[in-house]
């Protein structure tokens, strides 16, 4: 059993690495694309600035095996430990099969995210429908509840990003977190929604404290929020009871 789940996880690690590195590149080529066409279709004279696109020839298949490169080391140990302790959270097929998909969507989601700042929308619709799918089965709750915490996550989170930016005329979150929470809450329910976004809110502000005082200088880049959320609603669906616990006795 050990020895399969080591294989198996590995596997998997072989296949996160190829998204995380190629998924957003291939988007970025078909966005790119898409601008092109719109150009020559509207703007042809606009063509002449636009440089060839040209593949990046220094990619190493170090980067494609788990562990052998430093810049995926922290997150090949996260897929690692989050894969482990969803396989023995139960020894059910069907419950064992859900988490694992909720665990490497999620992981790879937010690897993207913390590398690229971006939040795909394909990944995000898998996320969604796959836990709309299992709720058939009423594996974490029901069809129903399924969809009505995927709405009431969507539509809790936009306000609040709609309320922040007209506050502070400026975008604190984007339409891609929205979505995330939102395919999220299809697999935790809307009982775990305060403390997904507790957990993720509290995370980031210690994480910025951080960097603040390791670096001491401001961030242009502004800090990836999808980790957060992944990592918080990860811990709500394995942990809810404990976690909703913990988080009443703050």
């Amino acid at each position: 059993m050990i020895f399969f789940s080591i294989l198996l996880v590995f596997t998997i690690g072989i296949f996160f690495h190829l998204a995380v590195i190629h998924f957003p590149r291939i988007l970025e080529q078909t966005w790119r694309s898409e601008c092109i066409e719109y150009l020559h279709a509207n703007y042809p004279d606009s063509l002449l600035d636009i440089p060839e696109q040209k593949d990046d020839p220094t990619r190493s298949w170090r980067l494609f095996i788990p562990f052998l490169s430093l810049n995926f080391f922290a997150w090949d140990s996260l897929l690692f430990v989050t894969s482990f302790l969803a396989i023995y959270q139960t020894e059910q097929l069907l419950p064992l099969t859900s988490l694992l998909i909720f665990t490497w969507l999620v992981m790879t989601s937010c690897a993207i995210d913390a590398r690229h700042q971006l939040l795909p929308d394909e990944l995000t619709y898998i996320l969604l429908w796959t836990g709309l799918l299992f709720s058939c089965w009423n594996l974490h709750m029901s069809a129903a509840q399924a969809i009505l915490s995927t709405l009431i996550a969507y539509l809790s989170l936009f306000i609040i990003a709609t309320l922040f930016q007209w506050i502070k005329k400026k975008e604190g979150l984007g339409q891609g977190d929205i979505k995330f929470f939102a395919a999220l809450a299809a697999w935790t329910g809307s009982v775990s929604l305060p403390a997904i976004l507790l957990m993720a809110s509290l995370s980031a502000l210690i994480v910025i404290f951080l960097r603040k005082i390791i670096q001491k200088k401001h961030h242009a880049t502004p800090l990836a929020f999808g980790p957060f959320l992944g990592l918080g609603a990860w811990l709500a669906l394995l942990w809810p009871n404990k976690i909703q616990i913990l988080l009443l006795g703050l």
